[in-house]
């Protein structure tokens, strides 16, 4: 029993197999770069209305396929106290409504980035001013410092350590 072909006939084409390769190569590049918390340049900015299908957090959900990462915020993981009660202002709010988000053209992780509004009312500074969020500053942040100081009787800073790559209040915006 042969397990190599032995004749030229019999061997695979070396460019078919070269080809092959460059196309399987040429289909991964054009998938958008993931980001680790950072963001990224892989989307097009523009304007989209929705009708959000999942909360995935506090500050992500989603309308089918498409995922979208509230700008200018962060907000505790589920699983946590805080996180739960985020996931449930933001299911009760939004969940199963058209929204319109104008998104950034940016990138966070798997998901667009973007400001979102129900019925003129902007989604992350409900969040902000219901003790639900921060603002993260290297996603935008400052948009929400006034919502945020009026929200600090909430506690959610003693309870919340913004993550890293939100930067410090007095660091730049990327």
């Amino acid at each position: 029993m042969r397990f190599w072909p032995h004749s030229a006939a019999e061997r695979p084409n070396d460019l078919g197999w070269l080809a092959g390769i460059c196309l399987l190569l040429s289909v991964f590049a054009s998938f958008p770069a993931v980001a680790t918390g950072t963001l990224d340049k892989s989307f097009s900015p523009r304007t989209v209305q929705i009708k959000v299908t999942q909360v995935r957090s506090g500050d992500e959900f989603t309308s089918g396929r498409f995922k979208v990462r509230l700008y200018g915020i962060a907000s505790p993981d589920f699983g946590t106290p805080l996180g739960s009660d985020a996931v449930g202002f933001l299911n009760r709010l939004i969940w199963n409504q058209q929204i319109s988000c104008r998104l950034t053209g940016q990138g966070f992780k798997d998901a667009e980035v973007g400001t979102c509004r129900i019925g003129g009312k902007d989604i992350a500074e409900a969040l902000v001013r219901e003790g639900l969020a921060l603002p993260c500053h290297r996603l935008g942040g400052r948009l929400y410092e006034r919502a945020a100081q009026r929200a600090k009787d909430t506690g959610i800073a003693d309870q919340f350590d913004l993550p890293a790559y939100c930067g410090s209040p007095q660091g730049s915006e990327m």
